[in-house]
């Protein structure tokens, strides 16, 4: 690591990026770190840039960014993570909870009754399952349980911070349950269409990770021995069974199967996950679409709002918007379609009106601007509206409002994925990228292709501000224009 005396926040997000180049780690984890630690939104982080980083925190800032190059998350570096408008104490004894687990607290708030319910959070971890539950229903009689008394500490911090008293239950499983309950809740993850997890919306530093549901083997096991449903069955024995034909090491839970009689003499009649669902989980804003073709999330307050997969070619779809402290185009809204969804968002320029009373300095950047009012005097409006092909999506992008704001429709792909057009043949190399002007364009990655298109090209600006989030990992290809417009782009699946 090189020496690093940093003049200011600017500087010292400069030095992360430097020392996260080439690596496979979230290049917006040092933007989170600082956030998180000094409780500054997105736009405070861009007015603190010019700031002095003080000296104390410049040798906290050179260990976390240390911890980072080790794949540390950088939720255990500042030991907390926002969930569901909360903040919750997380540790390297707890998961870090992600947007499917918002997904899971959506479900059960839509689809349970409000009426008051014996509810156990099975596996509590932190406890942020349980604790949301308990706040959002306050009627509801909430336990939380799990293996581990390091978890039920974190749970029980938690739980003292939002001034709740829940029981803690020091079990394996169901082994020290010994009560009736409506409703038991339990966290597995999304299955992509290629039968790994859905990584890309995570906030840990697996994100984009090929990664696959081995170790929630037991809990699909424990469901369909005890409940006896169809759909575990063949989700159990397609998890056991894959990973045996992978050679991958064997989930680590016998100890518990041979605990419990019923999944010990299990005998599987199914195998596979859905090959078709669709389901919007409304509050957390992320639609799940599934087809035996290909399947597609879209996500409500990400910059990255669009996954569309087939096998394992993915492609990851995002719009650049450099305009006043905008970046992205970060939907504010999805709303479900028949067939398909509209993600709509609002990015509003502004200037700052003069202080009221002195700043007592004459120094810009020593300036307590959070005193001062801003003044909006512009906008633009952005609407994706997502329709679903039979092999594919047609994605209808219009924008209105300031003219002339150079904006980019970014593709992402993995790195290596051949990219063949009529004028040209490319293999897309890791942190590299192209403005596709115009035709289609065929990916191909691990024998799946995909076509895209057609392409756009105005301007060449592909975003360069302090700020931008660069795909350090995959490849980019860039369709350009500027403000207002409306293009229609599609990515389709072939063969």
């Amino acid at each position: 690591m090189s020496s690093f005396v940093p003049t200011n926040y600017f500087m010292a997000q400069r030095w992360a990026k430097e020392q996260l180049q080439g690596t496979d780690i979230d290049p917006s984890a040092p933007q989170f770190l600082l956030q998180q630690s000094h409780g500054w939104d997105a736009t405070h982080l861009l007015l603190h840039n010019r700031d002095e980083m003080p000296a104390g925190e410049v040798d906290w800032w050179k260990d976390a960014i240390t911890r980072l190059l080790n794949h540390e998350p950088a939720q255990y570096i500042v030991g907390q993570a926002p969930f569901y408008g909360r903040t919750f104490k997380v540790n390297e004894n707890v998961l870090i909870p992600e947007a499917e687990t918002a997904e899971l607290i959506d479900w059960v708030l839509q689809e349970m009754p409000s009426r008051p319910l014996k509810v156990l959070d099975l596996g509590t971890g932190s406890g942020v399952i349980g604790i949301t539950l308990a706040l959002e229903r306050p009627n509801w009689h909430v336990s939380l349980s799990d293996i581990s008394p390091a978890a039920l500490a974190v749970a029980q911090e938690n739980m003292a911070k939002f001034n709740l008293e829940l029981p803690l239950i020091k079990s394996d499983l169901f082994e020290n349950i010994d009560q009736q309950y409506d409703l038991i809740v339990t966290n597995p993850p999304y299955i992509d269409p290629d039968d790994t997890i859905f990584t890309e919306n995570s906030t840990r530093q697996d994100r984009g990770k090929q990664s696959y549901a081995d170790k929630y083997f037991y809990q699909y096991l424990f469901l369909c021995s005890h409940e006896g449903q169809d759909i575990f069955d063949g989700a159990a024995h397609k998890i056991i069974q894959d990973n045996k034909e992978r050679g991958d090491l064997a989930p680590d839970c016998l100890h518990i199967i041979m605990d419990d009689e019923k999944m010990m003499n299990h005998s599987f009649t199914h195998y596979g996950f859905l090959d078709t669902y669709r389901k919007y989980f409304k509050n957390s804003g992320v639609l799940r679409v599934k087809n035996p073709i290909y399947g597609y999330t879209a996500v409500r307050g990400k910059s990255s709002f669009l996954h569309i997969k087939s096998s394992s070619l993915a492609v990851g779809v995002k719009l650049g918007e450099s305009y006043c402290d905008i970046r992205n185009f970060i939907p504010q809204a999805l709303e479900e379609k028949e067939k398909g969804c509209v993600l709509k968002g609002t990015a509003e320029g502004w200037f700052y009106l003069p202080f009221e009373q002195s700043p007592g300095t004459s120094d810009w950047w020593k300036m307590d601007h959070s005193r001062r009012e801003r003044l909006i005097n512009s906008q633009v409006e952005t609407q994706v509206q997502v329709e679903e092909l039979e092999d594919g999506l047609e994605l209808t992008i219009r924008t209105q409002g300031l003219d002339r704001i150079p904006m980019r429709l970014e593709l992402n792909i993995p790195a290596g994925t051949t990219v063949a057009h009529d004028a040209f043949w490319l293999k897309a190399a890791a942190g590299e990228g192209m403005i596709l002007r115009d035709g289609i364009v065929t990916l191909e990655h691990e024998g799946k292709r995909m076509t895209a298109g057609p392409g756009f090209g105005e301007h060449e600006f592909q975003g360069h501000y302090s700020g931008e989030e660069i795909n350090t990992e995959g490849y980019t290809i860039y369709c350009n224009a500027y403000t207002p417009f409306e293009r229609k782009f599609t990515i389709r699946t072939v063969g």
